[in-house]
Parts: C-alpha cells; sequence; structure tokens
C-alpha cells in the first residue's frame, strides 16, 4: 500500500522473484492502496487483468504475469497497443490515467520501458512464511511524497489495534488517529 501512495499515472512496476515468491499479494497490497473496486486475481493465463481504482491519481492498474509468454510479439494478441504507448512503452495516461504492474518483467523486456524508468520490487524467501523485499526507485520517484517513509520505515504492528500500518500512514505507527489517541490516554 505504501508503494501504491507513491505511484503516479504512466508508472511501471517490475516485480521479480521466483515462482511462489508473492508477487501476486503484493500486487494485492498495490490494489488496495489505489482502492481497487474488484478482487485481484494472477492473470498467469490470460496474461493482463485491468483493474479499476477509486485513488485520486490513478483510474486503472493494470496487472501483467508475463511468465507464460514467450515472446514479445505474444502481446498484441491480449491489447497491449490500446493499454501502452508505443513511443514511450509506458502505460497510457490519456484517457484514462494509469499505472501497471508486471510480474515476470525480463520475458517481455523489448516491450517495456527502459530499467532506468522502472521501479523495481524484488521478493525472496526469508523462510517459509517470510520474504526479503528489495525496492529500487527511479531517481526520478526520489522528490515524491511517501518515498522517503517508503524506502526508510518498516511496515509494522500498530501496538493498539495489531493491524498492519504501511510506511506512509499518516499517524504511523499507529493505525489511525483513535489508536493514537488511546496509545496516549492510556499513559496518562
Amino acid at each position: 500500500m505504501a508503494l501504491a501512495a507513491c505511484m503516479h499515472p504512466g508508472d511501471v512496476v517490475r516485480l521479480v522473484g521466483e515462482l511462489g515468491a508473492s508477487k501476486t499479494a503484493l500486487v494485492r497490497g498495490i490494489a488496495s492502496g489505489l482502492e481497487t473496486l474488484v478482487q485481484v486475481s494472477s492473470p498467469t493465463f490470460v496474461v493482463i487483468n485491468v483493474y479499476q481504482c477509486q485513488s485520486d491519481d490513478i483510474q486503472e492498474l493494470i496487472h501483467i504475469d508475463a511468465y507464460r509468454v514467450a515472446d514479445p510479439d505474444e502481446l498484441a494478441n491480449v491489447g497491449w497497443d490500446h493499454l501502452f504507448d508505443p513511443s514511450t512503452r509506458a502505460p497510457r495516461t490519456k484517457p484514462v490515467a494509469r499505472a501497471a504492474v508486471i510480474e515476470w518483467p525480463a520475458r517481455i523486456e523489448g516491450a517495456l520501458p527502459e530499467m532506468a524508468q522502472c521501479a523495481t520490487v524484488t521478493l525472496s524467501h526469508a523462510g517459509t512464511e517470510d520474504r526479503h523485499i528489495v525496492i529500487e526507485l527511479p531517481e526520478s520517484w526520489r522528490s515524491r511524497a511517501g518515498v522517503h517513509e517508503l524506502l526508510n520505515r518498516p511496515p509494522i504492528l500498530c501496538p493498539v489495534t495489531q493491524v498492519w500500518v504501511a510506511p506512509t500512514a499518516k499517524h504511523y505507527p499507529f493505525a489511525n488517529k483513535r489508536a493514537k489517541d488511546a496509545d496516549l490516554f492510556r499513559w496518562l
């Protein structure tokens, strides 16, 4: 969700990791942060899912799973040219503001913007239930609101509500103002 708070229309986020590394779970978190209207599912067999969003900036999230794509030319069969600008290779932002998250991006490298223009999130197993996450952001993202918090604060359990709190949350490390006040009043 914290990564979603930093995203703008036209952004591409590359998701790198082996099978079962939780790439689709990460997409669910991003989609939740962009207030999608439907449940996120892996587009392994259909290649592309497009989710309607209610966020202020991004109206559609393009979710691509390129695992079964052998060649970037195959993307023409799934409507790629309607979603991506051929000159920039980034998501089209007119008439609808879009951003994209791509699982297995190396399989369609030739169809994507240069790596220096994309955010890359690498996920790897750190145990049965734990994941090691490395976030690499392009220089153009460094001045965006929320990026400092994303890179320097870990997600944390709220000490009052025991729900996960994103690094960019307004009342970090608390889930909301009410939880923050409850913690304060507990000390009084």
